[in-house]
């Protein structure tokens, strides 16, 4: 089985350091790398049982009782829906970027509603990316075993956003999912009683196999401790249809997502509007002519009341 004993060393070697969150990815066909030796394989687990017998059942049934001690559920939502925690969508976090303007921030703090904080770290995300981390959330929900990475087919993931699925997409869903995993959030969130935080990346994991063809495998996992953001009322799910609808309009992307998450809103002044979404327009007349035609698409689609006061305030009736 082995082309010299180095082989069956190098094996026993790995199965020290294999953990059984790696043993679990092996399995489900996800290449793992690990530090010191190169890519480890699927098709490896045959040869590592082989050199070192019995390997896997004493890791698993070792650390069985604290895998399952993290284990968290996230809630169910329907599938004409996409579910996710309120604090994101009021927040500049996804914002309102216009094409080869993103910024790198370093734990900078993004605008968001009174009763909760997020600081970002990493390159900024635009509405397209809130579109790829719903469609990510969606994957989990009701998920009984969140700590387990999914498989996911690029073609099907783009068709769920309602986009296409050609080269130039899918390298795009690529660099935003890296963009989600290399990122990270400190989010915090003012109960009526206490507080309640996340500290972590937005996508725990994206990974990918891909063969001599160009055939790829790609996985996904979101850190179980994310699903507390989805406890106490603090998520909410949106029509993904409606959202999908304003695809390239990503101010009335970001209103509908942000308006959402309100069942009797408040007026917002125009100009608080701007910093919460994330708009780099410094003008406030120009983003006012933008925000006119944002809400007119949105009224039009949705049934929504929307319109700017004589206080520069935007009012909304959901209907």
């Amino acid at each position: 089985m082995y082309s010299s004993k180095s082989d069956a060393c190098r094996f026993r070697a790995i199965a020290t350091k294999l953990t059984p969150s790696d043993i679990e990815n092996l399995e489900n066909g996800e290449p793992v790398l690990i530090p010191g030796f190169s890519l480890v394989m699927p098709s490896d687990l045959q040869e590592i049982e082989a050199a070192c017998p019995g390997w896997r059942g004493h890791k698993t049934t070792q650390c069985s009782s604290k895998i399952e001690e993290k284990i968290i559920s996230f809630p169910f939502w329907e599938d004409d829906s996409r579910g996710t925690p309120r604090c994101i969508l009021r927040s500049s976090l996804f914002g309102v970027v216009r094409r080869g303007k993103r910024k790198a921030f370093d734990h900078k703090e993004i605008a968001s509603v009174a009763n909760s904080k997020i600081f970002f770290t990493g390159i900024q995300l635009d509405q397209f990316d809130l579109d790829v981390y719903l469609q990510c959330l969606h994957l989990f929900r009701g998920t009984k075993n969140p700590s387990k990475p999914i498989k996911i087919s690029e073609k099907s993931f783009l068709k769920a956003m309602g986009r296409a699925s050609g080269k130039t997409d899918r390298i795009r869903l690529r660099k935003s999912l890296s963009r989600l995993n290399s990122g990270s959030v400190q989010i915090e969130i003012k109960l009526e009683k206490g507080r309640i935080g996340y500290s972590g990346t937005l996508i725990e994991k994206y990974t990918f196999y891909e063969d001599e063809k160009g055939y790829r495998k790609s996985f996904v996992k979101i850190n179980p401790e994310l699903a507390r953001l989805f406890d106490n009322g603090l998520w909410v799910s949106i029509d993904w249809g409606t959202r999908i609808a304003f695809k390239g309009y990503p101010l009335a992307q970001w209103l509908h997502a942000f308006y959402s998450t309100h069942e009797n809103p408040h007026p917002y002044k125009v100009d608080t509007i701007r910093k919460m979404c994330g708009s780099d327009i410094k003008n406030l007349y120009d983003f006012r002519a933008k925000l006119k035609k944002a809400i007119k698409s949105i009224s039009t689609s949705t049934g929504w009341k929307m319109w700017i006061d004589e206080n520069d305030c935007l009012n909304v009736i959901r209907c």
